[in-house]
């Protein structure tokens, strides 16, 4: 396994090695991808003068990893740019985590980039900073130098670092001492000719990628494989015809309900389905434990303008700047740090509601007696009743789905979904086993649930942690199904003593 001691930049950047000998730096963006340059592994190809070519192999060695890593030439000059995907042979287990590719990086104020220069003859690598100055007319940006030093020669396709995020914003892909000017192949432009490689959505809060794709996947507990979301087609179809409207609208859909109504699961779905093709800028935010000021920070880097922690001068920058659709979805707003984060998302998202070619979706409780209390948060979005056509209230027609959640229990209690389970415990096996009677269980969960996604979840969750499963046949079987969150924690409170 790579070291923790290393920089994460570093334990994803690699020496390519050409017949053996170093020729310049690749970056890991997915488990068996790198990019560099094609000018890096050119000397591999056939013929140099016929693009795209796919033949050749090169070698990279990655700082944590004992072994070379072989990998296959997979494509090089991709459209008109200096770029090369090279294919890598075997996701070994020591390979590092790779850098995500995100598109809606904008260009920082200043850069890291980090590569492998030929003159050092160790595998340390070397970082250089630069102040980034503009766009060029090929579409690269250029770096501005400081001092008399720029890239050195093996640098090229390595990895330029936003300094404040961390986040990866291009590829080194040339340089010159005579000119003193580096330039770099933004991340952005690479999504365009490479899609299948780039993350669609700009993540920010309180460990936002992981939460979406467990709450997306309608996953329990600390189950980190399976497919257990189901239903909810209408507060779906809401929520995407709301991003994709080409309408402006001034106003915040709202998508609310109690705890265990599915909150998070819808907004988490929409990012995960992504079929908002062609929709601009998209940023999601998971708000719990989050601050107004983290909220405001990460969006002004996205968009490219100055990093604020103020709601009002983030807005006016945005309304001056944005050229495109920028989608904004923020999940748990009820749960952000303090009641004074609430209230300043509150004002910034609707702020940022009224801007032309901007769409808000916002999932949260009241925080309230009745949802629409003029004190709750629902209310201060913007819906001021349950017939507001900003709203979607999974608690209610038409957005409640009880039957989801009995197919939701369902899933859970067969472990579809999931490939090569082991199942440890006789309820579980058997309710895998007895399909039939399976579903009649879950159609029980569902009736005590009340449309709630939580309660079945925990419930068939406990069923399948038993030693003995539930006869449908028993005419108490359902007497023992919790109703309620209180009764579903009792009961596991009351497994545990």
């Amino acid at each position: 396994m790579v070291s923790p001691d290393i920089d994460p930049v570093i334990q994803s950047c690699a020496i390519v090695c050409v017949d053996g000998k170093p020729a310049g730096t690749a970056v890991l963006v997915a488990p068996t991808k790198a990019l560099t340059c094609a000018h890096v592994v050119a000397k591999c190809c056939s013929d140099n003068s016929s693009w795209p070519i796919r033949d050749g192999r090169v070698e990279l060695r990655f700082p944590g990893c004992a072994k070379p890593v072989s990998a296959s030439i997979d494509a090089t000059m991709v459209g008109d740019d200096d770029l090369a995907v090279l294919a890598i042979d075997d996701a070994r287990e020591d390979l590092p985590e790779p850098i995500l590719l995100d598109p809606n990086r904008g260009a920082p104020a200043e850069v890291s980039l980090f590569g492998f220069p030929k003159a050092d003859k160790t595998d340390d690598g070397v970082w250089r900073d630069f102040a980034v100055s503009r766009g060029t007319a090929s579409g690269l940006v250029q770096l501005k130098w400081d001092d008399s030093l720029g890239s050195l020669f093996g640098q090229s396709g390595g990895a330029v670092i936003d300094k404040e995020t961390d986040s990866l914003v291009g590829l080194l892909q040339e340089g010159s001492t005579t000119g003193a000017f580096d330039r770099y192949l933004p991340t952005h432009r690479i999504a365009k000719i490479l899609p299948e490689l780039s993350v669609p959505w700009c993540f920010a809060g309180s460990d936002t990628r992981a939460h979406i794709e467990s709450r997306g996947r309608g996953r329990y507990g600390s189950q980190a494989s399976g497919e257990f979301f189901r239903g909810r087609t209408k507060a779906l179809a809401r929520v995407k015809e709301w991003l994709c409207s080409i309408d402006d609208s001034d106003q915040v859909l709202v998508v609310t309900g109690k705890p265990g109504a599915g909150k998070s699961a819808v907004l988490s779905r929409i990012v995960l389905d992504d079929v908002l093709c062609g929709q601009g800028m998209r940023f999601v935010f998971h708000a719990s434990q989050s601050s107004h000021a983290l909220f405001c920070q990460t969006l002004a880097r996205l968009v490219g303008v100055p990093a604020t922690a103020s709601g009002i001068v983030l807005t006016h920058a945005i309304s001056e700047r944005l050229a495109g659709r920028l989608l904004v979805l923020v999940d748990a707003l009820d749960e952000a740090s303090t009641p004074s984060d609430r209230h300043d998302l509150v004002n910034t998202l609707r702020g940022l509601a009224g801007l032309p070619g901007v769409r808000v979706v916002v999932a949260t409780r009241s925080l309230s007696v009745d949802t629409f209390d003029s004190d709750g948060l629902v209310y201060r979005l913007g819906v001021m009743n349950a017939g507001s056509g900003n709203l979607v209230d999974l608690d209610r027609e038409p957005y409640r789905d009880t039957q989801a959640v009995k197919q939701h229990a369902f899933a859970i209690l067969t472990h579809e979904g999931i490939e090569q389970i082991r199942v440890a415990t006789a309820a579980g096996k058997w309710y895998s086993a007895h399909t039939e009677r399976a579903e009649r269980v879950a159609e029980m969960i569902g009736r005590k649930a009340s449309g709630n996604f939580l309660v079945a979840s925990l419930e068939a969750a406990s069923l399948i942690g038993r030693d003995e499963p539930i006869d449908p046949d028993d005419p108490e079987a359902e007497n023992a199904i919790p109703a309620t969150l209180e009764e579903v924690y009792d009961k596991c409170l009351d497994n545990l003593v």
